[in-house]
């Protein structure tokens, strides 16, 4: 009886342990499918989804480090602070030596300390520092442990502490890009806050490039620029233990500080050339970050290669430069000038928190760019992006200070109005961008700006309803996002008030070049009479013009840039008081960036042209017709070299505008026309005048029933035959009996031996003379 009964229960144990196993082997499985499946969503952004899957994972494992430390990377990553310090510290609980656990605790307590009265921050410093220096103790090379140290002491505004504890970690581990740029940010601070005299002395009791460079950068923001000039360079020539790029760009700074904008560009170009890894990148990007649209900040931020991230940089500053053809970029130089200015009028390092946010509902949205700035205030981010407002208004008085800023609407942008205040709550230069403003005083300052601020001022002037003042509120609110979204997403660049413009005619006519690849000749007139209509004949006036093709990447496929002074010009390049240049570009058909300028400095005068332009083919297999180049003159034999071709002189007409009283000349090409069994060509031409519009006015459009109603059409014809498969056609109108307007020429080719037919056209205005 026994046995059996022994026997029963010794199997039950044995199937109820295999149970058990299994149901832990089990459980095990499906926790590391969870915690998969979280990291998973945790790298591609989807924190939502994350901490959802996180949480499934801790209600399988209460005590699952793993699922823990996965939560306190996501909120590590959302920066919410809060919940860092939730999750870090369950894992102290469980594991009370976990190093990473005390890492983020340091973080976390230091970044709410800041946000805090100055009792409780302190409180959390201490328990920052009291975590961070735990982890120095027990592991030192624990991942940039003493860069968050000096991140501490940032906060603290310690600026000599950061430093060192700074170089701590670039001299434990060079390789943290972050912990260098840092390191750099620590010097900026210590000369933004501390006086001249603290500075200079500390400096120059330190060792090594760094001290040396900013004692440079001290000099040039005293504008001592000899002294800073000699650091610089002395640096340069030395073996350095530091990036050049830094240097490079404060030479950037020091020389437009000076006006000279050619030695900026110098180094400015140097900077974009010296790229070589991803520490001189990141320096780069630091002062390019304040204009970066969000898809630019997300391409840039998947780069890991060198090459790629310089690619980045030449092609970000290319595509912003609005005269391409210039021996200068104007947009890079623009922006350090903006840069320079908001370092000195607009710097703000201190903590920007929802207390002091005038924006109380959060009304307004930024994009993520916007984010990247922590040494500026809401005006310089706007004023770095958008330049000097057209209009500015300040109300004074026993409120909040207060600014608007309103830029006029322009072809290449909206009209853009900004609203800036500093929260009763807030401290120095924290201006801060805010929706709307209801004060009447502030809004009748800024009457006639916008119909919907006018509005809120009558609705409380005229005693209207709270429904007609709370609806034009919300409009307000709406339209201040969109603006700040708009602004905030793209940048532009502004003239000096003193420039005055030109009219720059040019005309692209393309025609069959070499190996597959078509000529490209563009033509563009000075109007001389324009130019120097400011100055006496005798003053000198130097001309500096250019042209530049780039293909859809911004990579530069051609440029041809020169000055000289317009008194002691070429006359071959003289006709009809219009200097007129011709470039000559062989591409390969495709899509390309072209721009064309001409400038003068004294007085500063420009004009050009900056458009995507398409290149066609003009293959060798099938009948073809180059594009039709106007001209003032053709005369056969190169008697003028400058705009010769195919043994003829071909004078261009870039304003595509003839008198009546003279000829129009026109020069083409044909290509591959057939031959016929006997190896002849034969084809027929039909050129046609077609008046598109006639000139507005005058008796012909008063008394049109007396005649001349209808539109004119010129049209000549003409058979050819003979034995090249390549035509040279010019040709010449004789104009006199149309009316004054605008016109179409059409070229007709009719290749008799094949049937084929091809044709193009081009536009030009008829005027009396």
């Amino acid at each position: 009886y026994l046995l059996p009964k022994l026997l029963i229960l010794v199997l039950s144990h044995l199937l109820l342990s295999a149970t058990d196993i299994s149901t832990s082997v089990s459980t095990s499985d499906q926790l590391s499918a969870i915690l998969l499946k979280a990291d998973s969503l945790r790298a591609v952004g989807n924190y939502k989804d994350a901490m959802k899957a996180f949480k499934e994972a801790l209600k399988l494992a209460p005590e699952s480090i793993a699922a823990l430390r996965g939560l306190g990377r996501v909120s590590l990553e959302k920066q919410d602070w809060g919940d860092v310090k939730k999750w870090n510290s369950k894992i102290l609980k469980i594991k009370p030596n976990d190093l990473e656990a005390r890492y983020y605790l340091g973080m976390a307590y230091r970044e709410t300390g800041k946000f805090k009265a100055l009792l409780f921050r302190k409180i959390d410093f201490g328990k920052s520092e009291k975590y961070l220096d735990e982890v120095i103790r027990e592991d030192s090379t624990f991942k940039d442990v003493f860069y968050q140290r000096g991140l501490l002491e940032r906060r603290r505004s310690h600026w000599k502490k950061a430093i060192l504890w700074g170089h701590t970690q670039v001299d434990l581990k060079s390789e943290l890009v972050h912990a260098q740029v840092g390191l750099y940010k620590f010097y900026r601070l210590f000369l933004m806050h501390k006086s001249e005299r603290e500075v200079v002395n500390w400096l120059h009791q330190q060792d090594g490039d760094r001290a040396t460079y900013f004692l440079g950068e001290q000099h040039r923001r005293k504008q001592r620029f000899f002294q800073a000039d000699s650091i610089f360079e002395l640096l340069l020539h030395n073996k350095l233990t530091m990036s050049k790029i830094p240097i490079y760009l404060s030479l950037v700074r020091l020389y437009i500080q000076q006006e000279e904008e050619e030695k900026a560009n110098t180094y400015f170009q140097y900077a974009l050339d010296s790229i070589k890894t991803n520490l001189d990148a990141e320096f780069l990007f630091e002062d390019s970050k304040y204009i970066l649209k969000d898809k630019e900040l997300d391409f840039y931020k998947k780069l890991t290669n060198t090459g790629e991230k310089k690619a980045f940089f030449y092609s970000f500053w290319t595509s912003r430069n609005p005269t391409l053809a210039a021996s200068v970029n104007l947009r890079a130089l623009e922006h350090f000038i903006r840069l320079r200015y908001a370092e000195e009028n607009y710097w703000f390092d201190g903590v920007r928190s929802w207390v002091n946010n005038p924006d109380e509902v959060g009304d307004l949205q930024f994009p993520k760019a916007y984010y990247l700035s922590e040494e500026f205030n809401d005006k310089g981010l706007i004023y770095i992006r958008h330049g000097e407002p057209d209009d500015n208004a300040k109300t004074a008085g026993p409120i909040e200070s207060n600014e608007s800023w309103y830029y006029y609407k322009r072809e290449d942008r909206p009209k853009l109005i900004f609203h800036f205040l500093i929260d009763r709550d807030a401290a120095g230069n924290n201006w801060r961008l805010a929706p709307y403003i209801t004060n009447l005083q502030m809004l009748e300052d800024r009457l006639g700006w916008d119909p919907t601020l006018d509005r809120l001022y009558f609705a409380q002037t005229r005693n209207q309803s709270q429904l007609e003042f709370y609806s034009t509120v919300n409009q307000l609110a709406l339209e201040s996002r969109a603006t700040v979204i708009h602004a905030l997403s793209n940048d532009y660049h502004t003239w000096d008030k003193k420039t005055k413009f030109f009219e720059l005619p040019f005309t692209i006519t393309n025609f069959r070049g070499l190996d597959g690849q078509t000529l490209v000749e563009i033509n563009y007139a000075i109007p001389l009479e324009e130019i120097f209509q400011k100055k006496q004949a005798t003053q000198e006036i130097i001309l500096e013009h250019g042209t530049a093709i780039y293909d859809t990447l911004w990579n530069e496929q051609g440029k041809f840039n020169e000055n000289f002074p317009l008194n002691g010009m070429d006359s071959t390049h003289i006709f009809k008081n219009q200097y007129i240049l011709r470039n000559v570009f062989y591409l390969v058909p495709q899509a390309y960036y072209l721009s064309l300028y001409a400038q003068t400095k004294e007085p500063h005068q420009i004009g050009g042209w900056s458009e995507q332009i398409k290149i066609p083919s003009l293959d060798d297999t099938v009948l073809n017709l180059s594009d039709l180049e106007l001209a003032y003159e053709i005369v056969s034999g190169a008697q003028n070299a400058v705009f010769e071709k195919q043994n003829l002189s071909v004078i261009p007409n870039p304003m595509k505008e003839f008198v009546l009283s003279e000829p129009v000349y026109l020069y083409y090409e044909i290509y591959n026309l057939s031959k016929d069994e006997g190896g002849e060509t034969s084809f027929e031409i039909e050129n046609k005048i077609t008046q598109l519009k006639k000139k507005k006015g005058g008796l012909k459009k008063l008394f049109g029933f007396l005649g001349g109603g209808k539109k004119k059409i010129l049209s000549i014809k003409d058979k050819r035959r003979g034995n090249a498969k390549t035509s040279i056609e010019h040709t010449s109108f004789d104009v006199s009996k149309l009316d004054e307007g605008e016109y179409q020429l059409t070229v007709l080719v009719n290749d008799l031996n094949s049937g084929v037919t091809v044709e193009k056209s081009v536009e030009l205005n008829l005027k009396k003379d």
